[in-house]
C-alpha cells in the first residue's frame, strides 16, 4: 500500500498464530474456490481490544511479517478468549504467505508480526 492512507495509519506489533479452524476445514474439503471458504480463510481473529487500539469497528487488516503480507477481514469474539496481542489466521492462502513454508515446513508456530488497518480488498487466490 503506497497511498496516502497507509502513511497515516501506524502498525502494532503482534504475534500470530497459524491455526486449525473447524469451518475452515470443513470448507476446505468441500471446495476450496468457493466464497464459502474465502469468508472463513481469509480472516484474522483477534481480541476486541486489540480492533479498538486499531480504531476500527470492523473491515480489513494487512497483517504483515518477515515472509510477506495480507489483507485479512478482522473478526472477533469474545468468547474465544485471543489474547489481546494475539492473531489467530487459519490455515490457506492467505497464511502461507505470511510464513516460510518453503524453508522449515512448519507453519503452526507464533511469528512476529505486524498489523494495522486497510482499505485494500482481500486478494483471492483463484
Amino acid at each position: 500500500m503506497s497511498d496516502f492512507f497507509s502513511l497515516l495509519v501506524p502498525f502494532l506489533d503482534v504475534t500470530l498464530s497459524i491455526v486449525k479452524m473447524v469451518k475452515q476445514g470443513d470448507l476446505a474439503m468441500k471446495n476450496k474456490c468457493s466464497t464459502e471458504y474465502m469468508d472463513a480463510a481469509a480472516i484474522c481473529m483477534m481480541h476486541p481490544n486489540l480492533i479498538k487500539r486499531l480504531g476500527m469497528k470492523e473491515g480489513n487488516v494487512e497483517l504483515q511479517t518477515d515472509h510477506g503480507r495480507v489483507v485479512l477481514k478482522a473478526t472477533s469474539n469474545p468468547e474465544e478468549e485471543v489474547p489481546e496481542d494475539l492473531v489467530l489466521v487459519p490455515y490457506g492462502p492467505w497464511a502461507q504467505e505470511l510464513t516460510n513454508t518453503s524453508k522449515d515446513g512448519l507453519i503452526m508456530k507464533n511469528l512476529k508480526a505486524k498489523i494495522r488497518t486497510s482499505k485494500e480488498e482481500i486478494q483471492k487466490y483463484w
